[in-house]
C-alpha cells in the first residue's frame, strides 16, 4: 500500500491511511466512510478527484460508442434511434443514480477531512451548499446565479490546494519505527 505516513502520524490524523497515493486512495475512500473527525491530506484528495474524472471520461466516451454497438443501430433515422435508445438510457440514469448516491457522503466527508486538515472549519461546506441551494431559486441565465455557480464550483477545488496544517504532538510513539510506546499507550484511547 502506498501509505507514506507512519504510525504516529496516521493516530494523530484520525486516519489510517492519511497520505496515502494511487489506488490505495480508492480503498481510503471507502475505509473511511463514516469518518467525520479524522484528516485526510491534499494527495489523498487529488487522487480521488483524478480517479473520478478518469471515470467520468471514460464513461462519457465509452458508454454511447457501446450503446451504438449493442443496439447496431446503423441503418437507423434519428428518431428511431432515440426511442430505441431510450430505455437504455432510463438503465443508465438509475445506474448513475445509485452510484451518485453511494459514493456522495464518502466524498463528503473526505472533502471535511481534507478542510480540518487544511485547518479549515466544518460549516465551510454548509456554506458551500446554502451558495449551490440558492442557485436554484434563482432566475436562469441571471448575473448573480452565475457568479453564485462560479463560486461554488470553483471554491471547493481552490481550497483543497491549501497546505496541510502540522499534525497535533503525539506523546509516546516512535516516529521512525512507527510503533506504539505500549506505557503511553491509555493516551491513544481518549
Amino acid at each position: 500500500m502506498a501509505v507514506k505516513s507512519n504510525k504516529a502520524e496516521q493516530i494523530a490524523a484520525d486516519n489510517r491511511y492519511y497520505r496515502a497515493t494511487g489506488v490505495s486512495t480508492l480503498k481510503a475512500l471507502f475505509s473511511n466512510y463514516l469518518n467525520f473527525r479524522g484528516r485526510s491530506s491534499r494527495a489523498e484528495y487529488w487522487w480521488v478527484y483524478l480517479f473520478g474524472l478518469s471515470f467520468a471520461l471514460i464513461a462519457a466516451i465509452g458508454l454511447p460508442v457501446a450503446l451504438a454497438a449493442l443496439l447496431g443501430l446503423q441503418g437507423l433515422t434519428i428518431k428511431q434511434w432515440l426511442f430505441s435508445l431510450g430505455g437504455w438510457l432510463v438503465l443508465l440514469l438509475v445506474l448513475f443514480v445509485i452510484t451518485f448516491t453511494l459514493i456522495m457522503i464518502p466524498l463528503v466527508t473526505l472533502v471535511l477531512r481534507r478542510y480540518r486538515d487544511a485547518g479549515l472549519p466544518w460549516w465551510i461546506i454548509l456554506v458551500q451548499a446554502a451558495l449551490y441551494l440558492a442557485t436554484l431559486f434563482l432566475k436562469p441565465d441571471s448575473t448573480l446565479r452565475n457568479l453564485l455557480t462560479w463560486v461554488g464550483a470553483t471554491s471547493i477545488p481552490i481550497l483543497m490546494l491549501l497546505p496541510s496544517k502540522a499534525l497535533p504532538a503525539t506523546t509516546g510513539m516512535d516516529d521512525e519505527a512507527g510503533s506504539i510506546d505500549s506505557t503511553d499507550s491509555s493516551k491513544l484511547d481518549g
